[in-house]
């Protein structure tokens, strides 16, 4: 394999590597998004719960 060749093959290789770690990162994200936001969710009923409770 030429050198030049081999490089552009480990490039490649980096490149998919990053795309792999990029593609993994983004899952997790989207993960904490969604479990902040039924946090948020939850306490906002539990609020709201416990307003109309007190009201009685």
């Amino acid at each position: 394999m030429p050198a030049s060749l081999a490089h552009f093959h480990q490039h490649i290789g980096m490149m998919g590597k990053k795309v792999d770690e990029t593609a993994e990162a983004i899952p997790n994200t989207a993960k904490e998004v969604l479990i902040n936001i039924l946090n948020f969710v939850t306490s906002v009923v539990k609020e709201l719960g416990e307003r109309e409770q007190s009201r009685e």
